[in-house]
């Protein structure tokens, strides 16, 4: 399991190699209001967590605003991993 610390620098890599503008994103920016993530973006995202967490995320189960912020990111992965 990574530290909140790692998994923000990951996504921002992540992020990044996916051409999403991070500039000035931090772990509680919202990645939806600030345009960081359109839909490509958000599907590619989704796939990310599901790499970080070692399964698939159930899109119809999912609260998208929990995924808004790495912070509440890493939170989702983190609660996932521990079950």
């Amino acid at each position: 399991m990574s530290t909140e610390t790692e998994f923000v620098s990951d996504a921002l890599r992540f992020l990044q190699e996916i051409g999403a503008d991070t500039s000035g994103v931090e772990a509680g920016t919202n990645l939806f209001d600030t345009g960081v993530l359109d839909s490509l973006g958000t599907l590619a995202f989704l796939d990310f967590l599901e790499q970080q967490m070692g399964e698939e995320i159930e899109v119809e189960a999912l609260d998208i605003d929990s995924i808004a912020t790495l912070h509440g990111a890493h939170r989702f992965v983190q609660g996932r991993t521990q079950v």
